[in-house]
């Protein structure tokens, strides 16, 4: 992987695009890739299946504004057999926030320290069911 981009956990069909990271996944176990490029797509469920990301995708590096002490960065995600998601920054959970759905945008908050951090999120389903933690690094410059 290149420098500045990467993920947590080990699973079939990365991509990465110039501007960040990507990542698509089957829609079904074993079926085939689906590439979602919109958080307003939909998302599927299937009985007893473990919960997963078709999407997640964030950039390998935001900026600073001079003198700012924090920078957001939005992570875009898909989900299939889950509910919501969780997210840590740097293994810290963020704090109190609004419930995500299987779908949405994460507006994570990186502190502008010219440091490289990592956004973890987690699929979660029906009945307490978790898939796999993913993530994004980002590299914060500016500041």
């Amino acid at each position: 992987m290149a420098a500045g981009k990467g993920r947590v956990g080990a699973r079939p069909s990365v991509g990465e695009t110039p501007g960040g990271y990507r990542r698509t996944a089957p829609a079904t176990p074993g079926g085939p890739s689906q590439a979602t490029t919109s958080t307003t797509g939909a998302t599927s469920t299937t009985a007893g299946a473990e919960p997963s990301f078709t999407e997640l995708e964030g950039p390998s590096t935001v900026t600073c504004d001079p003198g700012a002490s924090t920078v957001v960065a939005e992570i875009t995600f898909a989900t299939a057999d889950a509910d919501t998601i969780e997210h840590t920054i740097d293994g810290e959970a963020p704090g109190a926030q609004a419930g995500f759905g299987p779908s949405g945008t994460i507006g994570a908050d990186l502190p502008c320290d010219g440091g490289t951090h990592v956004v973890a999120v987690t699929p979660l389903g029906a009945g307490g069911s978790q898939g796999p933690t993913e993530g994004v690094t980002i590299t914060v410059s500016g500041g």
